[in-house]
C-alpha cells in the first residue's frame, strides 16, 4: 500500500492537486489583481507625497527621499536574494534527490503535504520577503546620514574613534548587522526545518546527511558568526558611548574595563568559529566546529553578561562616585568642545540681594520682563488658540527677539503633523484634503 493510500492529503492540498487546469489560472488572475491593486496604491501614495512635497517647499526633498528609499530597497533585496533566496533554493534542490525518510512522522508529513511542502517553503520566504522589503524604506533617513557622512575634529571620549561615525554612520550599521542577524537565524531556522523534513539531513549519525544540505547549514551558522564579530567590533563597542546603566549616559567604568576588552576576546573566539565551520564544510568532520561555537557561545556569556553584571553590582555599585569619576570627568570635557565651552574664562563676583553690586538698573528692568513659565503647560492652551486640523502643538520654547529695536520674550511652537487629530479618516481625507 502507497503512503499516500495509507495516509490521505490535507484537505487544502487535496483541493489544490485536483483543482482544473482553468482553477489554477483563475487562482492566478486574482493573486495578480491583488498584487497589482497593492502596487497601485502604493504608486498613488507615492505621487501625492510628491505634490504635498512640491507645494510645502522648492528643496528637492520628495526626490531625495525616493531615491535613498530605492537605493536601500535594492541593497535589502540583495541581501535577502543571497542568504533567504539560497535557502529556499538549497531546501528544493536537495530535497529533490533524497529517499522519503526514515523517520516515520516525517513519512505521514511527506504523505500528508506532497509537493504542498515546496509550495509552503517558498510560501514562506515570499511572505518573510514581503514583510521585510516593505519595512525597509522606513530607514532611509539613516541610509542618507550613512551615505553622506563626513568627519568631525572630535573624539568620542571612552571609547575613541572620531565623533562624525557615531552621528553618521553608527545608527544605520547597528540597524544593517541587526537585521542580517535575524535574517540568517531565520534562513537557518528555516533551512534545519526544511532540509531534515526531506530527509537531506540527518540528525541521527548512523544514517549521512547529504553533504549539500550540511554545507548550507554550516555556511549559514558561519556567515551568522562573521556579521556577529564586525557587530563586536565596529558597532557594539561605539554603542557603549550610550549606555546609561550608570549616573550619566556615556563609557563609565565596566565599560571600559571590562565590555570593551572583552568584546576584542569575543570577536576573536567569533572569528575561531568562523573557521572552525569552514574547515567543517571542507573536512565534513564537524567536531572542531561544535567545540569552537560552543566556546564563542561560552565566552559570549561570559564576558558580555555575567561579568558585567558581577562588576556592576560588587564593585561600581557600592562605590560609584569613585569608580565613575575618571569617567565623568571625561565626559564633561567632550560635551563642552562638542557645544563649543570649552574655551570659558571663569570670573568671581559678589552677590548682594540677590544680584551682583555691579548690577544697573536698566539690567534689572531687562531681567523683569523675563517670563516665568511652566513650559510644559503652554502646549495644551496653544493647542487650542492656533492648532489647526490635523496638527498638533508639541513642543514649545521660550526665547528673546530684538522687535523694533526692543527685545520682547516670544513663545516660540511648532505645528506637526497629527493624522489622529482629522475630523475625517479615510484614505481621500488623510491625503488630499488635509
Amino acid at each position: 500500500m502507497s503512503e499516500s493510500v495509507k495516509f490521505p492529503r490535507f484537505p487544502v492540498v487535496a483541493r489544490l492537486e485536483q483543482s482544473s487546469r482553468r482553477q489554477r489560472i483563475l487562482i492566478a488572475v486574482i493573486v495578480s489583481v491583488v498584487l497589482f491593486f497593492l502596487g497601485l496604491r502604493n504608486l498613488a501614495t507615492i505621487i501625492v507625497d510628491r505634490w504635498w512635497s512640491d507645494s510645502v517647499t522648492d528643496a528637492p526633498l520628495w526626490r531625495v527621499r525616493i531615491v535613498a528609499q530605492t537605493q536601500l530597497f535594492l541593497l535589502a533585496f540583495a541581501a535577502i536574494l543571497a542568504i533567504l533566496g539560497t535557502t529556499v533554493f538549497f531546501i528544493w534542490h536537495t530535497g529533490r534527490r533524497v529517499l522519503a525518510p526514515n523517520n516515520r512522522v516525517m513519512r505521514w508529513y511527506h504523505a500528508r503535504m506532497g509537493m504542498a511542502h515546496h509550495w509552503l517553503v517558498a510560501g514562506i520566504g515570499i511572505y518573510v520577503t514581503w514583510r521585510a522589503l516593505a519595512a525597509v524604506p522606513n530607514f532611509w533617513q539613516q541610509w542618507i546620514l550613512f551615505r553622506d557622512g563626513f568627519d568631525l575634529p572630535n573624539s568620542v571620549p571612552g571609547t575613541g574613534g572620531n565623533l562624525g561615525s557615531y552621528i553618521f554612520s553608527l545608527p544605520f550599521l547597528n540597524t544593517t548587522t541587526s537585521f542580517l542577524r535575524q535574517l540568517t537565524i531565520f534562513s537557518f531556522l528555516l533551512a534545519l526545518a526544511g532540509h531534515s523534513t526531506s530527509g537531506s539531513f540527518r540528525w541521527s549519525k548512523s544514517v549521512p546527511s547529504r553533504r549539500a544540505a550540511s554545507a548550507h547549514l554550516l555556511s549559514l551558522a558561519g556567515f551568522f558568526l562573521l556579521v556577529q564579530t564586525f557587530h563586536y567590533l565596529f558597532v557594539q563597542r561605539h554603542l557603549q558611548v550610550l549606555d546609561s546603566s550608570g549616573g550619566f549616559v556615556g563609557a563609565g567604568y565596566t565599560q571600559t574595563t571590562f565590555i570593551l576588552p572583552g568584546l576584542w576576546v569575543t570577536a576573536i573566539f567569533a572569528a575561531l568559529g568562523v573557521a572552525s565551520l569552514i574547515h567543517a564544510i571542507v573536512t565534513r568532520q564537524t567536531k572542531l566546529a561544535t567545540i569552537g561555537t560552543a566556546l564563542w557561545a561560552v565566552v559570549h556569556v561570559i564576558a558580555l553578561v555575567a561579568l558585567p553584571a558581577i562588576v556592576n553590582k560588587a564593585v561600581v555599585a557600592p562605590a560609584e562616585g569613585d569608580k565613575q569619576l575618571t569617567a565623568i570627568a571625561e565626559n564633561l570635557v567632550a560635551t563642552r568642545t562638542a557645544y563649543g565651552l570649552d574655551d570659558i574664562s571663569e570670573s568671581e563676583i559678589s552677590i548682594s540681594n540677590g544680584l551682583p553690586n555691579t548690577t544697573d538698573a536698566a539690567d534689572i528692568a531687562k531681567t523683569s520682563e523675563t517670563p516665568i513659565f511652566d513650559v510644559s503647560s503652554l502646549a495644551p492652551a496653544l493647542q487650542i488658540l492656533e492648532g489647526t486640523s490635523g496638527t498638533r502643538v508639541g513642543q514649545v520654547d521660550l526665547d528673546r527677539y530684538e522687535i523694533d529695536g526692543t527685545y520682547r520674550a516670544l513663545i516660540l511652537a511648532l505645528r506637526q503633523p497629527d493624522r489622529q487629530g482629522l475630523p475625517e479618516s479615510g484614505w481621500v481625507k488623510e491625503r488630499l484634503v488635509y
